[in-house]
């Protein structure tokens, strides 16, 4: 504009400037709405073309796309999200149930092994009651034991009808009966003894 205007001023240049800016715009319509805003220089109306041009595509834009579209598109992140959240919660529900599981099993065992202990405590009672009515023998199984202070059959040693009131016996001891003073004889004795050699 200086060198094709040069004795023209500031701006009667500028005014010109805008009008061939804005004649030389494509669009009819954007031409005519920046002509509405009367802009006084050329970076004026370069700012409002600029302007209108944004706001344009964007109504462009939102036409091509509905409204109804971008409430399906928020509809459809809110399901994403609810499944998620679904998700979620039924992993955290199967991890509650397995641990409420572990808990029973494991009060179960407690209870069994409380259960086993009582039974072992009954059983270890019991055998020793049978134990001990092992250790009275009977009068029938009295007749099969040999007392080894008297010999004699029918009774034992601690009940030995025999026994003097010093300890001894009237009788002495079976023939099969050594008393534990005596010495063996060395013809008794058998000692085997097997040597690694190598």
């Amino acid at each position: 504009m200086a060198l094709a205007f040069p004795d023209l001023e500031h701006t009667a240049r500028e005014t010109i400037a805008c009008d061939y800016f804005i004649d030389a715009l494509a669009e009819p319509d954007l031409a005519l709405k920046v002509r509405e805003r009367s802009p006084n220089s050329l970076d004026e109306a370069l700012r409002i073309a600029l302007q209108l041009e944004v706001w344009r595509r964007d109504v462009e834009r939102v036409r091509h796309e509905p409204l109804k579209g971008k409430a399906r598109e928020v509809s459809k992140t809110e399901s994403s999200v609810e499944k998620a959240l679904k998700k979620r919660v039924a992993e955290l529900q199967e991890e509650v149930a397995r641990m409420k599981a572990r808990e029973r099993s494991a009060a179960e065992s407690r209870k069994l092994e409380k259960g086993s202990e009582t039974e072992k405590n009954s059983a270890s009672k019991l055998n020793t009651q049978v134990t001990r009515q092992e250790d009275r023998p009977n009068q029938a199984a009295a007749s099969s034991f040999v007392c080894w202070g008297c010999g004699e059959s029918g009774h034992v040693i601690r009940e030995c009808p025999n026994k003097t009131a010093g300890g001894k016996y009237k009788t002495g001891p079976p023939k099969q009966v050594r008393p534990i003073d005596s010495k063996v004889p060395d013809s008794l004795v058998q000692i085997y003894q097997k040597l690694n050699s190598h």
